[in-house]
């Protein structure tokens, strides 16, 4: 400590997709979180966050396409994600955008993606995909949202949660878990 003091190799891929996409989402939401506190410097922050996310933005837009990066020569976890994955972090990022600049392409692109999320394809909110679930819930929520999008939401959600899925609303009911948030012996991955 401190990370600057660490000597061994360092390895930087090229721009990637996904990289950029994580990178958009996490600066919109802190965008909110800083603009939300009530103290000047942490609204310029907000500000500079906010800056950040757009230029991201604007970078996928103009490289298309899906990262597939390879990190063949050298040891470390692998850093790409799905296409799908891909998919759902830039709704998360319009999501947020949206909410922070009033902005309608974003709007328009939810409005658009938002049934690809699986929880709404399959009918079906579960612990796995928690982030993409509430970024959905977080557009429902926004008096901005378009009303027919927020309710196919609230209905796919809602129908998960109580009739669907004996691991949510069911199981916290029940006191199945100590902690409230019940997961099946099968589903504990790591």
């Amino acid at each position: 400590s401190p990370p600057s003091t660490d000597a061994a190799p360092t390895y930087y891929g090229p721009a990637q997709q996904s990289a950029a996409l994580s990178f958009c989402s996490i600066m919109a939401h802190a965008s909110l979180v800083f603009n939300n506190l009530n103290e000047t410097k942490w609204q310029n922050y907000a500000e500079v966050l906010k800056t950040k996310s757009l230029l991201s933005w604007q970078w996928l837009n103009s490289n298309p396409g899906y990262s597939h990066y390879n990190n063949a020569g050298f040891a470390s976890a692998n850093p790409e994600v799905s296409e799908y994955d891909q998919d759902a972090m830039k709704l998360c990022a319009a999501v947020f955008l949206f909410e922070i600049t009033k902005v309608s392409i974003y709007k328009n692109f939810i409005n658009s993606h938002y049934a690809d999320i699986h929880a709404y394809q399959w009918a079906f909110w579960y612990p796995f995909e928690q982030t993409y679930q509430d970024a959905l819930l977080r557009y429902a929520a926004n008096p901005d949202a378009t009303q027919s999008v927020v309710i196919n939401i609230l209905n796919s959600c809602t129908n998960s949660v109580s009739n669907n899925n004996n691991n949510l609303l069911p199981a916290f009911i029940q006191k199945k878990d100590a902690y409230r948030a019940y997961l099946a012996d099968q589903d504990y991955v790591w």
